[in-house]
């Protein structure tokens, strides 16, 4: 079973896990990773193009551009403003660091360039809004997630598919569809309900520390994701005379 934490508790999380001696640098610099690799899972990735934002989730795409790059991967990193400019300490660093090991960056491109750049991408990795987004996808982002969509590229979201609500699993009329969502640390609610269902793609959860499985208990997970296989883990196997009347019985709780 995978535990289905909060937004607000995924934070706590985070906190916990600096108090435990991983810092936040160190956890964005894990996320990067962690989407890097699953990007190099997929096989055949020879070009991604990575959209950023303005935030953390951006900076998680500056660590995995500059790990891509690191790889033999050509990547070319879509930002709305320069590296420079980034307001977030955090994001600037892991975005001047990915400029100086040599990836390419495109600032604030037209729709008909994003599309030309989209076009010849074997991924497109969606950096560009995280687990904080709610409401409307304003521009230059509701753009970009329109290039994206119509785009051949194979599309892998951080966190969650921006665009998307990590709580309420509510979608803005601009959303990325992905066909997988690399989500740090812990399964958010947005992502299994309403019109999560239908944009996350294959769900991948990266736990980004040794403790973290831990941590994630400890903060009441708010639900518990099951599968098959937890199902017959609590069954008895079949006999060749088995009927309704010897099987036991079935609770199926359900709500709207």
């Amino acid at each position: 079973m995978q535990p289905v934490l909060n937004i607000e508790d995924v934070k706590c999380v985070e906190v916990a896990l600096t108090r435990e001696g991983v810092s936040v640098s160190e956890l964005m610099h894990r996320a990067g990773y962690a989407a890097a690799q699953e990007v190099l899972e997929l096989g055949g990735v020879d070009n991604v193009v990575v959209l950023t934002g303005l935030g953390n989730n951006g900076g998680d795409g500056w660590v995995a551009a500059e790990a891509l790059l690191s790889r033999g991967v050509n990547v070319k990193v879509v930002t709305p403003i320069e590296p420079d400019e980034l307001s977030g300490d955090l994001a600037r660093q892991v975005a001047q660091s990915a400029v100086r090991a040599g990836v390419s960056i495109v600032v604030g491109p037209s729709r008909d360039e994003l599309a030309e750049l989209l076009a010849t991408a074997d991924v497109a990795l969606d950096c560009m809004l995280g687990t904080g987004f709610h409401g409307e996808v304003r521009a230059p982002f509701d753009i970009w997630i329109a290039c994206v969509n119509a785009s051949p590229a194979r599309v892998v979201s951080v966190d969650v598919p921006s665009g998307l609500s990590g709580q309420t699993g509510h979608a803005s009329s601009a959303c990325v569809v992905a066909d997988m969502t690399v989500t740090m640390l812990a399964l958010k609610p947005g992502l299994l309900a309403d019109d999560g269902r239908d944009v996350c793609g294959a769900i991948v959860v990266a736990p980004l520390a040794e403790q973290t499985e831990r941590l994630v208990v400890d903060a009441d997970p708010v639900a518990w994701r099951t599968d098959l296989a937890d199902y017959l883990e609590v069954t008895t196997p079949r006999t060749a005379a088995v009927d309704k009347f010897t099987r036991g019985s079935v609770l199926v709780v359900g709500g709207s």
